[in-house]
């Protein structure tokens, strides 16, 4: 944790809040809970009391309950914040591809290998539960209406767009997990978990070796 001081100096450093309007100074403490909540997670540190938290934040514990139903709701959104700003680069992995399918699951395959690539963001993303992954009306939108796209244009293979996204979803959480936190899983077994979702799209064994077992996409 001892990093976590500088949170609030890094945020604000290039703001003068004299200048901010009310709805840019509520923005700005929103953003400083969120971001010392990352960090939380990141560091394992799940015990900090709500003032604690605050306090890292420098941000008043009246104004928590202002954004925030509790500390599960904050780190649910830490996360899902966590997600949303990495989405344009998970999105350029998909636009790679003229079939958004495959990007999809490139995509995915990318962020089961994110303990090596980027093991703070992964940690983040782990610690948060499934509270993160269920509000598919921010992020999960552009993947659900990419997989719908490729199904239809028949590149894809699936008649439930949805709920193959919540069991590609719920695998991919229980990867990243394993990926973290126990030393005799490696990164194939990562990409064979992936590949099963692959094949479930229909696609064939040349195409799942190459998404799932070639080169990982690089965001």
């Amino acid at each position: 944790m001892n990093n976590l001081h500088y949170v609030p100096i890094l945020y604000t450093c290039a703001v003068n809040s004299e200048r901010l309007s009310q709805a840019q100074r509520q923005e700005r403490t929103r953003g400083l809970l969120i971001v010392t909540a990352q960090e939380l997670l990141a560091e394992n540190n799940l015990d900090f009391p709500i003032s604690k938290i605050c306090e890292t934040a420098g941000v008043a514990v009246g104004s928590f309950y202002n954004y925030f139903e509790n500390k599960g709701d904050l780190y649910d959104r830490a996360a899902i914040q966590l997600l949303l700003d990495f989405h344009p680069k998970l999105q350029q992995i998909v636009d790679r591809f003229e079939d958004p399918g495959r990007g999809i699951i490139a995509s995915f395959r990318h962020m089961a290998h994110l303990a090596s690539i980027d093991p703070h963001m992964a940690r983040i993303i782990v610690h948060a539960g499934p509270g993160a992954f269920t509000d598919y009306s921010e992020y999960g939108a552009p993947v659900i209406a990419a997989l719908t796209s490729s199904v239809q244009a028949g590149k894809a293979k699936c008649e439930d767009v949805m709920g193959f996204l919540v069991a590609l979803s719920g695998a991919y959480q229980n990867i990243l997990a394993f990926s973290l936190k126990d030393p005799n899983f490696d990164e194939s077994q990562a990409d064979r978990g992936i590949a099963i979702f692959a094949r479930a799209l229909g696609y064939s064994e040349d195409i799942v070796q190459e998404l799932c077992f070639g080169p990982v996409e690089q965001a």
